[in-house]
């Protein structure tokens, strides 16, 4: 084949467009090779060099983060990092982003994106044993939110109860700035042991490459393009970037790939994701300093007449590539097509130092591998945001009516239960899940060990778009805190940091801070970044997105018997420790019911934070529950503690007003109920449940009001939402 394109200059710069590759970088890219690029080559540059799969904008920060420490038994660079849990085992986690697909087809673009962090992680060689979430849709007036929440909802939950992995928690919010341009963010969770972990290479000459999995079709093809794009009013034209799942292939993928792992000798394992076989086994040979060739016809399709291009780029789900010698490569499609699944022996590594894809017999692509792999760097400008000042506007809402405050407060639908969420997940699956959801942290409980895993998952966009540096450190604190209410030691941290174009400077400015606001609180908190995922260009005509740096963290307890709980009873004691300070900065009840604009977040003291956490995992052995108090204050979490039939009986200490009391969202500050006294510093009581289905706040008087009715507007108001 004559591998030399004859593109007209105009012909050039519409294929350029169409696929979003820069002149400037297709010209370089001309350079090094010696000669025009084909079609094919085209494509192949613009999802590889595209913002999703290069990280060019987002790199030079990104060496920031602090990445090492004695529990990292696999850094960022693999499909998903590896924290240490003790007597072998690893914890194998990442969180990673479907934002573009699921703002246009919602139910596929959740589902595809849980199917792809679940194969991220098995990659590794460990089947997923949890999954999390962090969902943010737009307000709820807005006229899409029902349709976002009931899509994204159904397509997580769909497709992770097919598989059978338990959904364990994550963070469902609604605020303003995610109108055009909603968030799933997805994160999963395996256990292996460390001995067994895999890696996404393709070493030794001559050894084979196979694909098993699902058919290849047209779905997915420049996906990864299109997630580096801002969405507008044409971006429903793009539907067929955004792939379709099918989980009942997933759970075939995964008992076959934990089959063939037990079986053959395998090499490397890689999942197919953005750029599907083209990304994948040139990532693969680029790990092992080789080369590949890959054999596009000989890949099962699904669809008539594909063309060589399709197969390349096509990023259909629940499919992946093993590396093998040839002597298992039998064995390996056997197993595959036991399971149901299609297998082909689809390459072979090569001495070239080159992805060579041929098409019938012809060369259709011939390209270094050191240019699909080149470290493309941008180094953009930044410019600080604007300051603005704090607009406190007059409420309507009376405070002398603690009532009314008090019913607003239970009906914002990011304090609400999101028990019409998560009551459509499966948690119990799998049979070894301590903590579900509704709790601040799931946990896990180790096979054959005393262990437990425990994991958690957050954001603070409102936060960080006060202070992009202290709102993302708030966040790392916040998801250690969730642990420690559990009884788990942090141990690692994955991230999902979700911008808008970072072409412009002001978004550049938030992410770098954001950046060094995590970095400065995972080396205060001993959590190391272990992978992770960027999402830029979540803008849509309505502007970009709030910044939403996303964080997901995986931690161990070492005997699960110290940290079950047990059933809360009228007479129990329900005390606070941790922060001392009661402000009311950054909370919701000032954003929600004073309808104030803030311009100020709670101060931030690692070493005070530091001692809080370390108590509260200590005395997590004496309480019946715990919390960290964060979104909502003290009320939410009091509104989550009692149980039903039961109510609650509050003492607002002296010299703290009611609505900081219940409401302040300092951080580290830890809520539990016990039966005894608790042995933490400063520990102060403030409650006792009650007999009584009441809700009741002892100040100068007493107030009580009804708790059924606030549980109500509680428990109902997401469920609204959805069916407006």
């Amino acid at each position: 084949m004559d591998m030399v394109i004859r593109f007209t200059y105009m012909e050039l710069q519409e294929k350029l467009k169409s696929v979003g590759l820069k002149l400037e970088e297709y010209e370089n890219a001309k350079k090094i090779v010696g000669r025009d690029l084909n079609n094919i080559e085209i494509g192949i540059l613009s999802t590889v060099w595209s913002e999703h799969c290069s990280y060019k904008s987002s790199k030079i920060h990104l060496k920031r983060l602090p990445v090492k420490g004695s529990q990292v038994a696999q850094g960022p660079g693999e499909n998903a990092g590896a924290v240490r849990l003790g007597e072998g085992w690893v914890a194998v986690f990442k969180m990673e982003s479907h934002n573009h697909p699921s703002a246009i087809a919602p139910k596929q673009g959740s589902a595809t994106g849980v199917g792809g962090i679940i194969r991220d992680v098995l990659s590794i060689g460990a089947p997923a044993s949890a999954v999390l979430d962090i969902l943010m849709f737009p307000q709820e007036d807005f006229s899409k939110t029902p349709w976002y929440l009931n899509g994204v909802v159904d397509g997580v939950g769909s497709y992770g109860n097919c598989v059978g992995v338990p959904n364990l928690g994550g963070q469902t919010s609604f605020y303003p700035g995610y109108e055009g341009n909603p968030l799933v963010n997805a994160m999963c969770v395996g256990l292996c042991k460390e001995e067994d972990m895999k890696k996404a290479v393709a070493s030794g000459i001559g050894n084979s490459l196979i694909l098993i999995g699902a058919p290849t079709g047209r779905d997915g093809i420049h996906g990864a393009t299109f997630a580096s794009m801002d969405l507008d009013e044409d971006s429903g034209d793009d539907l067929p970037a955004v792939q379709v799942g099918d989980p009942f292939r997933e759970k075939l993928l995964i008992e076959a790939t934990s089959e063939i792992l037990e079986q053959c000798e395998v090499v490397g394992l890689q999942d197919l994701g953005a750029g599907g076989i083209t990304g994948s086994s040139a990532e693969m040979a680029g790990a092992a300093g080789l080369g590949v060739i890959v054999h596009l016809d000989k890949v099962p399709q699904r669809e008539k007449d594909m063309r060589d291009y399709d197969v390349a780029l096509s990023e259909s789900q629940e499919r992946a590539l093993i590396c093998a010698t040839p002597e298992n490569v039998e064995k390996i499609i056997s197993i595959a097509e036991k399971w149901d699944l299609r297998a082909a022996e689809v390459g072979v590594v090569t001495e070239t130092g080159k992805l060579q894809m041929m098409w019938n017999e012809e060369i259709v692509c011939d390209l270094p591998i050191s240019l699909i792999d080149m470290d493309l760097e941008y180094d953009r400008p930044q410019k600080k945001p604007d300051l603005k000042k704090a607009d406190f506007q007059t409420s309507s809402n009376n405070l002398d009516d603690i009532e009314n405050v008090l019913l607003k407060m239970s009906s914002n639908p990011n304090i609400a239960s999101k028990k019409w969420v998560w009551r459509q997940y499966d948690s119990q699956v799998q049979a070894s899940t301590i903590f579900k959801q509704g709790n601040d942290s799931g946990v896990i409980k180790v096979p054959n060990s005393n262990l437990a895993v425990g994991m958690t998952a957050d954001a603070k966009p409102m936060w960080c778009s006060i202070d992009s540096y202290w709102g993302a450190a708030h966040t790392v604190v916040e998801a250690v805190c969730n642990l420690a209410s559990k009884g788990i030691k942090a141990l690692g941290t994955t991230n999902c940091l979700n911008f808008g174009n970072p072409e412009n400077p002001t978004v550049m400015y938030s992410f770098s801070q954001a950046v060094d606001g995590i970095t400065k609180a995972c080396l205060e908190m001993n959590t190391p970044i272990t992978g992770g995922n960027v999402s830029f260009y979540n803008e849509s005509p309505d502007g970009a997105i709030p910044p939403t740096p996303s964080i997901g963290m995986v931690g161990v307890a070492e005997d699960v018997s110290a940290i079950l709980g047990s059933q809360i009873h009228p007479g129990d004691k329900v005390y606070v420790f941790g922060n001392k300070h009661w402000d009311l900065e950054g909370s919701e009840f000032l954003r929600y019911v004073m309808g104030s604009k803030q311009s100020m977040l709670p101060e931030l003291n690692f070493q005070d934070a530091r001692s809080s956490i370390n108590q509260a995992i200590k005395i997590r052995k004496e309480a019946k529950w715990m919390a960290d108090v964060s979104e909502g204050g003290i009320f939410d979490c009091v509104l989550r503690m009692v149980p039903e039939g039961n109510g609650i009986n509050l003492f607002c200490p002296e010299g703290i007003h009611w609505t900081s009391f219940l409401f302040s969202e300092e951080p580290h500050r830890f809520i539990v109920c016990c039966d005894k006294d608790i042995n933490a510093d400063d520990a102060m009581l403030i409650g006792e449940i009650s007999r009584e289905e009441i809700f009741s706040i002892k100040k100068k008087d007493v107030f009580s009001t009804d708790l059924r009715i606030l549980k109500n507007s509680f428990e109902s108001t997401i469920q609204n939402i959805a069916d407006f």
